[in-house]
């Protein structure tokens, strides 16, 4: 299960927490989110210290976004895993 939650939101920047698994329809979810705010904002960051697990579909779909996501996350191995795919989040 996904869980997105809009902390803060302006012109220039929006976060978005985001708690459990980015998988399965949970990616679909997200994809949407991020399409919509990326609309509104000129940034959007997205606090992944909630994130229990990060399926293939869920990283491509981090990829695809990177040039205008930061991405922040307090579990190691979450940190790793996007790391590892080249994605270079900030440790929260």
């Amino acid at each position: 299960m996904l869980k997105i939650s809009v902390v803060s939101q302006s012109r220039e920047k929006t976060i978005l927490q985001i708690e459990g698994w980015v998988s399965g329809s949970g990616v679909a979810l997200l994809e949407q989110e991020i399409r919509s705010h990326l609309q509104a904002a000129e940034q959007l960051l997205l606090d992944l210290t909630g994130v229990m697990a990060v399926d293939p579909d869920g990283i491509d779909l981090l990829r695809r976004n990177r040039d205008r996501l930061r991405l922040r996350t307090g579990s190691a191995f979450i940190w790793a895993l996007l790391n590892m795919h080249g994605l270079k989040p900030e440790k929260g």
